[in-house]
């Protein structure tokens, strides 16, 4: 899965200031095997005042062919999906599934059992799921904590820390698409910690960041087995001396990857520092050879969000970073930053980029002025009530019509 997690990790980190409501998402059940169901055709929505509502997720497989979740006071989360950019909007069968587009044609929805399609969401087969007490929890406005995690369309890997149950931490891995899960002794994985899903450079390589209780600074686990067995892996050493992790019963560093690289953020305070938005700084740090070494940490300029998302991927292996009404780019890992204007809709302010998706990039905004929220020139909260996408690397942003409930 693409890292909507790892947004949704990095807003738990900041919960307390954010005040954020989780909503836990449940699906519709559908038993195993190959029974088959036609989406709803998409059909033209009338304008109307939209409701009080806020963007949880979003993922598109292109520019046109995408889902949203979303959530309203006094109602369950909503799925929608569209094959025409937005143009218009279907309720799927499984309305509380999580749906997330691994490119135009694929897509997974898991919730209590799982739904995929190999035709862009105009069918979809009824799969089992790994039997796991946590599912996931959807972060309004920052992505989704838990859930599978694929590196392409065809391998996945979802895991259970084991902290709801109880339990050992235990691993599944699909080699088909979410079809079967085959559980895997994942040795080397901690138990009784909160543990965040996998990420994988290619089918046998990949890492997930952890930190031992009261620990200051994280620690790698790093598999060359395709997650069969784990091992530990230093990291760095702090970049400024005193500073510590930004304590959170969540995970306090988070890795995304494109091709060979990854990437690891975190977020620090000075020592004895309380946890304020203005002591946060942001950094990362660089691997190329599947997360054995890692280059030292740079500084993430900070952006007026709230609860600041960490860097994406483009399709060119760019970092890129939202900040209000500019786009923050990074050819070398992080090391260096230049900011490129932007020119969105009137009225609208960037919140965070929510992914790239084959030439197109989509970010969540707030809209500003009347019935908006916040006023020009406030700090970005955390959620948001407008989903922007562009065609052009970043540069022009335009609002993707969203449905009405």
């Amino acid at each position: 899965m693409e890292p909507a997690s790892v947004r949704a990790r990095r807003a738990l980190a900041l919960i307390g200031l954010a005040a954020v409501a989780v909503a836990a998402a449940a699906a519709v059940y559908l038993g195993p095997g190959l029974v088959r169901a036609a989406w709803p055709r998409p059909q033209e929505r009338a304008a109307a005042t939209p409701p009080v509502w806020m963007l949880v997720y979003a993922s598109f497989g292109d520019a046109e062919h995408g889902a949203i979740f979303e959530t309203e006071p006094n109602r369950n989360p909503v799925t929608y999906l569209t094959s025409n950019g937005g143009r218009s909007w279907a309720q799927p069968l499984a309305a509380a599934s999580l749906v997330t587009f691994l490119d135009r044609d694929h897509a997974v929805a898991f919730g209590f059992a799982g739904l995929i399609t190999v035709d862009g969401g105009r069918t979809w087969t009824s799969v089992a799921a790994p039997p796991i007490a946590h599912r996931f929890i959807a972060v309004p406005g920052l992505g989704v904590i838990g859930g599978p995690a694929f590196l392409d369309p065809a391998h996945g890997w979802w895991l259970d820390d084991g902290t709801v149950s109880g339990s050992q931490p235990a691993l599944w891995r699909s080699g088909d698409g979410g079809r079967t899960w085959t559980q895997l002794p994942a040795t080397g994985l901690p138990a009784g910690r909160s543990i965040p899903e996998p990420t994988f450079v290619d089918p046998l390589r990949g890492v997930i960041p952890t930190s031992p209780p009261a620990a200051l600074w994280p620690s790698l686990l790093v598999t060359r087995d395709g997650g069969e067995s784990w091992r530990d892996v230093d990291l760095p050493p702090p970049p400024l001396p005193g500073t510590h992790l930004v304590s959170s019963p969540a995970t306090r560093a988070v890795a995304l990857a494109h091709g060979d690289h990854l990437l690891l953020a975190v977020d620090t305070l000075p020592a004895e520092a309380a946890l304020t938005p203005g002591r946060l700084t942001h950094w990362s740090s660089a691997s190329r050879d599947g997360g054995l070494t890692w280059t030292p940490w740079s500084i993430v300029p900070a952006t007026r969000s709230l609860a600041q998302s960490p860097p994406v991927f483009d399709d060119a292996g760019h970092l890129l970073l939202l900040d209000d009404q500019g786009l923050l780019a990074s050819g070398d890992d992080g090391r260096t930053w230049r900011t490129r204007p932007v020119r969105m809709p009137g009225g609208a302010r960037g919140a965070a980029l929510l992914r790239t998706a084959h030439g197109a990039l989509f970010a969540s905004a707030w809209r500003t002025g009347p019935g908006g929220n916040p006023a020009a020139g406030a700090p970005l909260t955390v959620g948001a009530d407008l989903l922007l996408r562009s065609r052009d690397g970043g540069t022009h942003w335009s609002d993707v019509p969203l449905p009405v409930a």
